[in-house]
């Protein structure tokens, strides 16, 4: 500001001196009668340039506009005039008639510089990088020491990621003057960029020895560090930038995303927070802000956040979703499903909307509309054979057996060598009582990959519960356990199969076990409770039993079953 001031003095007393001797001019003009009555063309020329100078220096575009035209034409010819027309049109937002302008110049001046140097600016601010690449060769090969076209060039071909030819005209440049900042800090990057990090540190080092107040070297210094897993080093640097220019907002980013990595959420969000207030119309900082919220667990926070984006951006599907989760995650589920229906209503086919919004069905037990979107996402895409799978679970729980088999023969058809479709085909076969088509499937698992140990405890515990084969049962379920030893629900099948051979004391051993790894199945406490009922240590059977309903949720049959158990359990003392 204080050389601007300076330099509006200066003009000003020019001014002064300019009128003055030029009234003086005209005065001494008039008592002569072969002078001229009139100013000069190069005097008013250049007297309308210094008014054109002052206005463009306060910002006055439309009077430095109209003050150079007025030199120019007392000065047609001027290459140098028209280029500050040129440079006031393109600080008027008219980049089209500025570019006009010096094309025209270098049609009369080709080799002009200045004229040059602007249409290049020009080139590449309209995705022109090619033509502003040639226009800085040539300005160069026209004056090899141009520092500033140099550094530019070496700039715009590192932007087009011609490494090899922005390193070339770097290098050059900075072997000549190796105290440039600028040309030691791009060479840094073009290393950073072809990951030779030990390099980019060696020209960044220089760059911030050169000037320690230069924060994109610490930025990109803080990159490295990170790079290289040195976090601390890197939160240092970029926090060393801030120092300097609180606006570094690259810096505060880089910041944030790495207290994310670091689990240091609280601090994320408050680096986040002020780079909002910096870029508020930014409506992807709330988004992460939101997400930080959610998992931070701070629901209602969360749901602010992305109530800004919401209203800023109402359909932005991203946000109904996110949104949908921390609703769930408060458990209002209403809220939750009617912002993924939004969601569906925009974008007609969002896999995430329909999946999310079908499960959130289902947990809630109503089948039949976590049925139907499921469907509805199965009509347009069956990439996953995941999506058969969740849809006929929910038709298995509706007991509409025929549905889900439906579907997981036409999952075959798609994907015939999946294991999961044969299990699930096999379990609903179960359900309807069809073990010998159950089994079926389950030795086609079994052809496919015969460790599958899914499968192999699968049947074995068929066999177990209906007690059937149980020497074979017993064999299976053996080659389950080597290839999961701590299983739990592998290991109370093995236990069901003791049980079912009268071998009371190693089932018990081996459901304690079962136990001790799985404590929160209720099937595995009945079968404890059934154990202990058969070793007639009756008060340990109804603890088993009783458990077995705490942890009930919707095994078929399971808790009448265990009512009855205990409802019937014999009398004594």
């Amino acid at each position: 500001m204080k050389i601007r001031k300076t330099f509006l003095f200066l003009q000003m007393i020019f001014l002064i001196t300019f009128v003055c001797v030029t009234g003086a001019f005209a005065a001494n003009s008039a008592t002569s009668p072969n002078s001229s009555t009139s100013q000069s063309s190069e005097e008013l020329a250049y007297y309308h340039y210094m008014l054109g100078a002052i206005a463009e220096e306060q910002n006055d575009w439309v009077k430095a506009l109209k003050e150079f035209r007025a030199a120019l034409k007392d000065d047609p010819e001027s290459s140098y005039l028209k280029v500050q027309i040129a440079y006031v049109l393109l600080r008027e937002d008219r980049p089209a008639d500025s570019q006009k302008v010096v094309e025209d110049v270098l049609k009369k001046n080709p080799n002009y510089i200045p004229a040059m140097k602007l249409l290049g600016e020009l080139y590449n601010a309209n995705h022109g990088l090619d033509e502003s690449i040639k226009l800085y060769e040539k300005i160069i090969s026209l004056d090899p020491d141009d520092t500033g076209a140099i550094v530019f060039l070496g700039a715009l071909y590192l932007s087009k990621k011609d490494y090899e030819n922005a390193g070339r005209v770097l290098r050059v440049f900075v072997d000549k003057d190796p105290s440039n900042v600028m040309g030691n800090y791009y060479l840094g990057i073009i290393f950073l960029e072809t990951n030779d990090l030990d390099n980019a540190t060696k020209y960044l080092k220089t760059a911030l020895i050169l000037n320690p107040s230069f924060d994109p070297a610490l930025v990109y210094m803080g990159m490295i560090s990170e790079m290289k897993g040195n976090k601390d080093e890197a939160a240092k640097y970029y926090k060393g930038a801030l120092e300097i220019n609180s606006q570094n907002l690259k810096a505060r980013e880089l910041l944030s995303r790495l207290y994310v990595t670091n689990k240091e959420i609280p601090k994320a969000i408050e680096e986040l927070e002020t780079l909002s207030k910096e870029l508020p119309e930014n409506i992807d900082i709330h988004l992460r802000i939101g997400l930080l919220y959610l998992e931070e667990e701070a629901f209602d926070k969360a749901v602010d956040e992305f109530m800004l984006v919401k209203t800023a951006a109402p359909n932005n599907v991203l946000v109904k979703y996110y949104l949908s989760l921390a609703y769930e995650a408060m458990k209002k589920i209403d809220l939750a499903i009617d912002e993924l229906k939004q969601a569906i209503n925009i974008a007609p086919k969002n896999v995430k909307a329909f999946l999310r919004l079908a499960y959130l069905y289902k947990e809630t037990k109503n089948y039949e509309e976590a049925a139907h979107y499921y469907e509805e996402l199965l009509s347009f895409d069956t990439s996953k054979p995941e999506y058969f799978l969740y849809a006929a679970l929910v038709y298995t729980n509706m007991k509409n057996y025929n549905r889900a088999i439906e579907l997981l023969t036409n999952a075959l058809k798609i994907y015939p060598d999946n294991e999961e479709i044969y299990l699930n085909i096999a379990n609903v076969y179960e359900k309807m009582n069809d073990f010998e088509t159950m089994e079926r499937y389950i030795r086609k698992v079994l052809e496919i990959d015969p460790d599958n140990s899914d499968a192999l405890n699968y049947l074995a515990y068929s066999y177990a519960d209906r007690g059937e084969r149980l020497d074979e049962a017993l064999e299976l379920v053996n080659k389950a356990l080597k290839l999961k030893p701590d299983n739990g629900y592998i290991i109370d099948s093995r236990a069901w199969i003791y049980y079912q051979k009268g071998k009371y004391k190693d089932a018990l051993k081996e459901q304690e076990k079962a136990i001790s790894l799985v404590n929160d199945d209720a099937t595995i406490f009945e079968h404890l409770g059934d154990i202990y009922f058969k070793l007639e240590n009756y008060d340990k059977a109804v603890a088993a039993w009783e458990n077995s309903l705490k942890h009930y949720k919707d095994e078929s049959g399971l808790k009448d079953r265990v009512e009855e158990k205990l409802k019937n359990l014999p009398k004594h003392e």
